[in-house]
This record gives structure tokens, C-alpha cells and sequence, in this order.
């Protein structure tokens, strides 16, 4: 009875160590994974961290674009490129025309550019309701067309533009040109191309 009593005990303490061994081992190795996750978790952290460092570098970096004043000859109107730079980041298009309107002298000073969105390489440049009050002639108004279309379009990511006024297409900026639809780059008016 003595034998029979101590298998009783013996075997559930055996059957409880070996359990226990076995759940630490287990541990050990979910523990050791988990190791791992960690470390593969903290290196991706550390690359975003680098990258979003350079990111803002990037966008700390001044970027520049070419905006279109107007240039008078002796017999016409042109267009001149300009360089200038901007701080790179979210707003390029739209700090490219904010400076396109400070050199631009046909566009009324109070101007303002509500926003510029981009979709299938059209740029939707959004203006306040004073770039509507143009006082020039067709080749003026044409001029103005140009310069913003064609500021835009020196980014990567705009083939074309649609002037809006206060979020609005309009029939035309100073009643001479149709602006309904999107308009591409003009060349012909630039002073490069010209015979002045």
C-alpha cells in the first residue's frame, strides 16, 4: 500500500513538473518571438523616423520655380521667365502662384489664391473674386491665361489648368477669352520666342 500511495503522489507531481517544464519552455520560446517582433518592430521605427527627417528636409529646402511676368516692347506684350525660389512642401502650386500674382502686373494686387488642387494632371487653381476684375484687353487677358497655365505647368504633375473663381468656373476674366475648359501651355507668347 505504501508503493500504490506513493505512485498516487508520485505521478501527478512528475505529470505537474513535466507540465510546468514544458509551459516554460513554451514561454521561452514565445517569449524569445516576441524578442523578435520587438527588435523588427523598433529597426521599422527607427527607418521611419529617417525618413520622415528627410522628408522635412526636403521640404525646408527652397525650390525654384519659374513664374511669368510681363514684359512691354516697343510693338507688343510678352511673357519672361522668371526664377524664383519657394519653400518646398505641401502648398508648392499654390506658392507659385502667389508669387506669379507679386510679379504679374496685370493681375490685380488683392488677388488672392484660395487653393490649387490636382487631378489627372489638370491643376484646378482656385483665385478670389478680384482676378475676374481684369482691366485689359484679349491680349492681356491672354497673357494672364498663359502666365498662370504656364507657372503650373513647369511642375511634374500638371498638364493642364482651370482657372476657378471663389471654387467657380467662369466664362472668361475679362470678358474677351473662354476659359471653360482646361488650358495647356502657351509658348507663343513667351519674349524667347519672339523676333523683339
Amino acid at each position: 500500500m505504501g508503493k500504490n500511495r506513493l505512485r498516487k503522489y508520485i505521478f501527478p507531481v512528475l505529470l505537474l513538473l513535466i507540465t510546468s517544464a514544458l509551459g516554460c519552455s513554451s514561454s521561452q520560446s514565445e517569449l524569445e518571438d516576441l524578442r523578435e517582433k520587438v527588435e523588427v518592430l523598433e529597426n521599422e521605427n527607427t527607418k521611419l523616423r529617417e525618413d520622415l527627417d528627410e522628408t522635412k528636409e526636403a521640404e525646408e529646402k527652397p525650390l525654384p520655380i519659374t513664374v511669368y511676368s510681363i514684359k512691354e516692347t516697343e510693338t507688343d506684350f510678352w511673357l519672361v521667365p522668371e526664377i524664383k525660389e519657394i519653400p518646398g512642401g505641401d502648398n508648392v502650386h499654390k506658392t507659385a502662384l502667389e508669387e506669379l500674382i507679386k510679379v504679374n502686373h496685370f493681375i490685380p494686387d488683392e488677388t488672392q489664391v484660395i487653393d490649387v488642387g490636382i487631378e489627372n494632371f489638370i491643376a484646378q487653381a482656385n483665385f478670389s473674386k478680384e482676378l475676374s476684375s481684369l482691366a485689359v484687353g484679349s491680349s492681356g487677358e491672354s497673357l494672364v491665361i498663359s502666365a498662370i497655365a504656364n507657372t503650373l505647368i513647369k511642375f511634374p504633375d500638371v498638364e493642364k489648368v482651370q482657372s476657378l473663381i471663389e471654387g467657380e468656373k467662369v466664362e472668361s476674366l475679362a470678358g474677351h477669352i473662354i476659359i471653360t475648359e482646361p488650358v495647356g501651355r502657351n509658348d507663343a507668347m513667351l519674349l524667347l520666342n519672339s523676333q523683339e
